[in-house]
């Protein structure tokens, strides 16, 4: 499946909603502490966190308090499939299945790291992607 696909299929729509909504988080915590994230640095972080999931050690680096904060959520993120259902919709019947596959959370990383390539501007430091993704998560919460 093509990464761009991936938000036509309510699963993997789903855990992209998940993951957009931790980057928006993510984002307005590192906000409260006086740091502007950039689009490229959460292009970086999911694709780190995406090597992570794979097995693979990806470098991170740990020079500033930006690259600190960074690498607690590339590591959430490479992660928090493990707590996830393997349907992320809330029902009692999700208690009973089971864990969420590496390899649909790789994919539903990659889709967003599509997606983050696809609305970025090509100027360095932009945030084209973040204030997107602060308007959709907020419009679809209504």
């Amino acid at each position: 499946m093509h990464p761009r696909d991936l938000m036509r299929d309510p699963f993997y729509a789903q855990l992209m909603f998940q993951i957009e909504k931790a980057i928006c988080v993510f984002d307005r915590n590192c906000s409260s502490q006086g740091i502007t994230l950039k689009d490229s640095q959460i292009q970086s972080a999911l694709i780190k966190a995406s090597a992570i999931a794979e097995g693979k050690t990806p470098k991170i680096e740990e020079k500033t308090p930006t690259d600190e904060l960074l690498k607690t959520f590339i590591h959430e993120m490479a992660s928090s499939y493990k707590i996830l259902a393997s349907r992320p919709e809330s029902s009692a019947e999700a208690a009973d299945e089971e864990p969420l596959d590496a390899s649909d959370w790789i994919m539903t990383i990659n889709g967003l790291i599509h997606s983050i390539k696809t609305r970025r501007s090509s100027a360095p430091g932009t945030r084209d992607y973040l204030d997107f993704v602060h308007g959709f998560v907020a419009k679809a919460r209504k």
